[in-house]
């Protein structure tokens, strides 16, 4: 019967270590879980920081276009009104 107790408790271990061997590997995954978690988060911060920069240029660039547009209408409109000064006939 001494033999028996002693498998018994032999198997005991054996059920108790990879008891904790799941326990372990259950943690582990779980670390990666949150560490994929993390890097996901960190991915979509930078792509929301790299798509806000890159609408913020693209106002720039449009402002950058109607001031241009406006120089232009200013330059245009000036001409003609120097033109127009030159067709009028000088009175004395």
């Amino acid at each position: 019967m001494g033999a028996e107790v002693t498998k018994v408790d032999m198997y005991r271990t054996k059920a108790q270590a990879f008891s904790a061997k799941v326990g372990a590997e259950q943690a582990r995954i779980q670390a990666l879980g949150l560490q994929s978690n993390a890097l996901l988060d960190g991915y979509r911060a930078a792509a929301t920081s790299v798509t806000a920069k890159a609408e913020m240029q693209t106002k720039v660039w449009e402002t950058q276009i109607h001031q241009y547009e406006a120089d232009q209408n200013i330059s245009l409109n000036a001409q003609k009104i120097n033109a127009d000064m030159l067709l009028i006939p000088e009175t004395n």
